[in-house]
């Protein structure tokens, strides 16, 4: 039951928030918002993901990204 974990990773952080006791159990879903709102909320999270994907893809470190003629 997720409650349980939550209150174990309460107990681990002591003083701190409940995402952060999220994290720590491993608790990856909010149950403690409504159905709606959690199904909202995993949407937009998988479309920053990919965002963020495919903008690492387009820039690779220590190569020179501007568009201009190379000497």
């Amino acid at each position: 039951n997720y409650q349980y974990l939550l209150a174990n990773g309460m107990k681990k952080i002591g003083d701190g928030s409940w995402a952060l006791a999220r994290k720590k159990s491993g608790i990856l879903e909010n149950y403690r918002l409504s159905k709606h709102k959690r199904k909202i909320k995993a949407a937009k999270k998988t479309t920053l993901k990919t965002v963020r994907k495919n903008n690492k893809k387009n820039t690779k470190p220590g190569k020179n990204n501007s568009k201009g003629k190379r000497k």
